[in-house]
């Protein structure tokens, strides 16, 4: 039932609401079927407890909000003085504290074929000398150097196999829920891998 409408039938009934809240599960996160309520304190706002048995024909139980009583309690470690809450806070800022590195202002493919071309070219202390038989062009074989040559390593079976067990992992780690079942299905795709 939407809150404005709880608030509407108890504004009927004589209850004049300040403040609602629809209660959250700390598990899921997901809205319970329970609402916070909050009123000026009078005689008259004392006797909902009573009198309300229903709201737009849905039976309802009104009861006083359970104080806390003791210490707080962590329910992941069992410490006192500290909730999970605060620790879910400290993990969040120590995630957002990353810093993300500013990209190059230089491009490292162009620079790299600049120091290749100039490292090609003949300077002026060496001349080259006149050879009695004509040389075949000179192809670099896996050259590191080049641009080309990475991305026909790249092509490789080998490498494209790699990048398709690359994309199983990341598809695992995207589409399954728990852990557990994260580390089954690694151990069965490992095993279809490697035919234990």
């Amino acid at each position: 039932m939407p809150p404005k409408e709880i608030i509407s039938d108890l504004g009927v009934q004589g209850f004049h609401i300040e403040e609602y809240h629809n209660m959250v599960s700390r598990k899921s996160g997901e809205p319970m079927p329970l609402f916070m309520l909050s009123m000026e304190r009078s005689e008259k706002h004392k006797t909902i407890f009573s009198t309300i048995t229903s709201i737009g024909y849905v039976k309802v139980i009104v009861e006083v909000l359970w104080k806390k009583y003791g210490s707080p309690q962590c329910f992941r470690c069992q410490g006192f003085f500290h909730s999970t809450e605060k620790e879910k806070k400290k993990q969040q800022q120590q995630r957002s504290v990353h810093v993300v590195p500013e990209p190059p202002k230089v491009n490292f493919w162009e620079q790299r074929a600049n120091t290749v071309a100039q490292s090609q070219q003949p300077t002026a202390s060496t001349r080259p000398r006149p050879s009695t038989a004509p040389s075949p062009p000179s192809k670099p074989v896996n050259s590191q150097d080049s641009p080309t040559d990475l991305f026909d390593q790249l092509r490789n079976p080998a490498v494209q196999d790699t990048f398709d067990l690359l994309k199983r992992f990341i598809e695992i780690a995207t589409t399954i829920p728990t852990k557990y079942r994260h580390l089954r299905t690694i151990r069965q795709l490992l095993g279809e891998e490697i035919q234990i």
